[in-house]
């Protein structure tokens, strides 16, 4: 992240159009919070059997306090890993768009 921070703040055209700084959880939901309110948008609430999570470690990871699906688990540990490379990707291409 301070690799990107670094890269927005050497060019003026994206310091100007972008802040990135750290923050908190708190802070980050805050905000979140402040710009649902502001846009209009509502929360959707999923409501089954499961919880993801991945941990630390390469094999830790836990779905479900009621579940026991060991291969929808997995579907839903490597969705995560897939959703999360698209995020960068889609992330690093808006950046491009705007530096060019």
């Amino acid at each position: 992240m301070e690799k990107v921070i670094k890269f927005v703040g050497k060019d003026p055209l994206l310091k100007s159009k972008f802040k990135f700084r750290f923050s908190t959880v708190e802070e980050y939901f805050s905000a979140l919070e402040e710009a649902r309110g502001r846009m209009g948008i509502e929360w959707t609430t999923y409501e089954d059997d499961f919880y993801p999570y991945m941990g630390q470690y390469a094999e830790s990871y836990w779905v479900g306090y009621f579940s026991s699906r060991p291969a929808f688990k997995g579907f839903i540990r490597g969705f995560s890993g897939l959703t999360q490379t698209a995020e960068t990707l889609v992330g690093m291409d808006n950046l491009r768009q705007h530096t060019s």
